[in-house]
């Protein structure tokens, strides 16, 4: 009896000794691997070492990656097939695959099997089996790109099926949208699978801003919403994306016009250029138009400030700080004499082009004006004289 006793303590003994780690080493262990690094040995084996080049893993494997923060790493058997190891070195998912990615926040990876592909789980589990040709995986990224037979699909990162292999190329646009390419034409999903524009055009802009979508067919630009709608046909030559007010500039037979994002043509293509000068507090934009040569003011909502009549419009950062800008009118006798003035945002002239030149407004918010007759003088940012204060 005693004997018995004493065997069955010797068996308990052995099993709590070869038992499992702790789970609380084991994630201490856990850390400590993602800074071990791969070693290889005289024979060719891999294993993993700290940075003292001591083998924490010992060499047996093939091939090995790099710990994850989960505490797996990817490992290659002598039969070439990869599986994932422990921190302690053992297979916690067995040899099995020809080809293996890390796993993605959602604990999902790709797995090769028999020249197909699918995604599996922490477990070894295939939560997709394999089927396909390739997955285009990215840890990174929501959604995967799928291929077969030179057709691409899409899944989610949690294996879900989304659009089904159909099309000759995909592109993810942001979290929302699919662009989609079959037979030379392109159309537009969203990312749950439902088809919004159908591949008709022969390019989709991927800058998607509040809805709207710039199509091009047969070299002309036309737009729709996210719901499938027709904003303008393809109509237009050339076209801007719709700011923050809803406005978009547009060119047809060379000249610029305007639209709004409800389908209406509000300004008719009649300026020669337009130009950005600067983007107000709004954050729509302030535009110079330039007709026969002659320059005026247009703003974000499409109004028109100032009709053009001067020779040249422009800004600079000193100017832009007290919402002013220079213009320009040359003498009508000696065109290649320039005089400048200035007007504020909103069209209002409050230095006329009578001068020969106006300096930077400085740190005081004074700008030096000259003129070749009668000296100069110092402005202030509403154009009054204030060269007596600068003096004192």
């Amino acid at each position: 009896m005693l004997l018995k006793k004493i065997l069955l303590l010797l068996c308990v003994s052995v099993l709590v000794a070869c038992g499992p780690t702790d789970p609380e080493d084991l994630t201490e262990l856990n850390k400590q691997a993602v800074d071990w690094v791969r070693k290889q040995d005289e024979k060719g084996k891999f294993g993993f070492s700290n940075y003292h080049g001591q083998f924490k893993i010992e060499p047996k494997f093939d091939h090995v990656n790099p710990f994850q923060e989960n505490g797996l790493a990817r490992a290659q058997d002598e039969n070439g097939k990869w599986g994932y190891i422990n921190a302690e070195g053992d297979f916690v998912i067995e040899p099995q695959f020809d080809r293996l990615t890390w796993f993605n926040e959602h604990g999902i990876a790709n797995a090769r099997l028999d020249k197909k592909e699918g995604l599996i789980n922490k477990e070894g589990t295939f939560v997709l089996k394999p089927q396909f040709n390739f997955i285009y995986f990215d840890i990174h990224a929501a959604f995967y790109r799928i291929e077969n037979n030179g057709k691409e699909g899409l899944i989610s990162n949690k294996g879900d099926i989304i659009i089904k292999p159909q099309f000759d190329d995909i592109r993810v646009i942001g979290d929302r949208f699919v662009k989609v390419e079959l037979d030379n034409k392109i159309g537009l999903m969203d990312t749950k699978g439902k088809m919004i524009i159908e591949p008709q055009f022969d390019e989709v802009d991927e800058h998607i801003q509040d809805g709207i979508v710039k199509v091009r067919l047969n070299n002309k630009i036309g737009f729709m919403n996210s719901t499938g709608d027709v904003i303008f046909e393809p109509q237009f030559d050339g076209a801007h994306s719709f700011n923050a007010n809803g406005i978009a500039c547009i060119k047809i037979n060379d000249k610029y016009g305007f639209i709004n994002n409800k389908g209406d043509i509000i300004i008719k293509p009649q300026f020669d250029y337009v130009k950005t000068l600067f983007s107000l507090s709004d954050k729509s934009d302030l535009m110079t138009i330039e007709r026969d040569n002659q320059y005026g003011l247009i703003d974000g909502r499409g109004k028109i400030i100032v009709e053009p009549q001067f020779d040249y419009i422009s800004s600079s950062d000193s100017l832009i700080k007290y919402g002013l800008i220079e213009i320009r009118r040359r003498d009508k006798f000696k065109r290649y004499i320039t005089k400048y003035g200035l007007m504020d945002i909103k069209g209002k002239v409050i230095l006329p082009p009578e001068f020969d030149s106006i300096d930077d407004f400085d740190d005081n918010g004074l700008a030096y004006v000259r003129q070749r007759k009668g000296g100069g003088f110092y402005i202030n940012s509403k154009g009054e004289k204030v060269e007596e204060q600068k003096n004192k």
